[in-house]
């Protein structure tokens, strides 16, 4: 029996060889281009042009409160950090006196480094300019800053001590900080409401009570902000000029201790969540103040304050709580 005969194959010059290596690593190099492209394409929707986001945070939908504890771990430097409204820039600042902007767009680039001539303590971006950011600090430091040129734009200058919190007013021309210098005869400088474009100081003495506020929040509706005090409440005031206190209105279920304990509201306007220096996380009513619920975090020591609260955007009832150890834990 005869071998099978072989499968003749057809003659190829080696010029031929090589043009056919060459267009396949031409297509490999355009596969790989187009993958980049379609990233950037991604991350352009996500941070930029795609309103999603957006069109999910000015919805408005109703919050639940959270229930179940997830724990993450975090270890920085930094002191506060802020998204900008569109997401797309994140703004951190350090012990070592630096601001930085990153661009997200640009898969998270450094895009601005501000030097800042005191020890920073919290900062915020201006609601209707992403070119913008307000920074608080050490020695009654209080300034805006334009990312654009990295200068300085407007300095708030009123002697109060160390700028402890800061958040706009719905209507984008004011604010409201506070500070840590209060005596025992005098609150007068412990909450200040400034113009935002004019850096001049609008209000008179607003809290007469002699504690600190380690954290401001304004109310989504516009017509309140929320002041956390050392006094172990949260205390209500008017946004509308004369700024009155809500003497009806108090949270008051957590303890502070003199720990910088922070606070959110759910972005329906129903819920006041808050940390506690105990290690634990208690939701109120806004509308009246009534306690609602008490979320332990499985602490391990008694210093173990809840520090910061974060309101998920979109999600209802998800919540980013860190505390003084540097845990971080997502409920929800």
């Amino acid at each position: 029996m005869e071998p099978p005969a072989k499968k003749l194959r057809p003659y190829v010059t080696k010029w031929e060889r090589r043009q056919k290596a060459a267009a396949e690593k031409k297509l490999l190099i355009e596969n790989e281009n187009e993958r980049e492209t379609l990233e950037e394409s991604d991350l352009k929707e996500l941070f930029l042009t795609n309103e999603t986001v957006l069109e999910y945070q000015d919805k408005f939908h109703k919050n639940n409160l959270p229930r179940v504890v997830h724990t993450l771990q975090h270890e920085a430097n930094t002191r506060h950090c802020d998204w900008s409204r569109t997401s797309r820039q994140l703004a951190t600042c350090s012990y070592d006196q630096k601001v930085q902007a990153f661009d997200f767009l640009s898969q998270g680039k450094v895009t601005c480094t501000l030097e800042i001539p005191e020890t920073p303590s919290c900062l915020q971006w201006w609601r209707d300019d992403e070119n913008m950011i307000l920074v608080g600090g050490e020695n009654s430091f209080l300034a805006s800053y334009d990312l654009r040129t990295g200068k300085e734009a407007s300095r708030y200058r009123f002697k109060c001590g160390k700028i402890l919190s800061f958040d706009f007013f719905i209507n984008n021309t004011s604010f409201m900080s506070s500070c840590d210098q209060v005596n025992r005869q005098s609150a007068e400088h412990n909450l200040i409401v400034w113009d935002v474009r004019t850096a001049a100081k609008i209000s008179n003495q607003i809290f007469h009570e002699r504690y600190t506020c380690p954290h401001l929040r304004v109310h989504p509706s516009g017509t309140n902000i929320l002041a956390q005090t050392t006094g172990n409440y949260i205390a209500r005031f008017s946004t509308q000029k004369p700024f009155r206190l809500d003497k009806f209105v108090r949270y008051q279920n957590h303890t502070v201790n003199e720990y910088p304990v922070g606070f959110d509201i759910s972005r329906d306007g129903q819920f006041v969540v808050s940390g506690s220096s105990n290690g634990s996380v208690v939701c109120y009513k806004h509308n009246n103040g009534n306690y609602m619920r008490t979320i332990s975090l499985s602490v391990t020591n008694e210093s173990d304050s809840c520090v910061d609260v974060q309101c998920h955007p979109v999600m209802p009832s998800m919540v980013a709580i860190s505390n003084w150890a540097g845990n971080v834990y997502i409920i929800s």
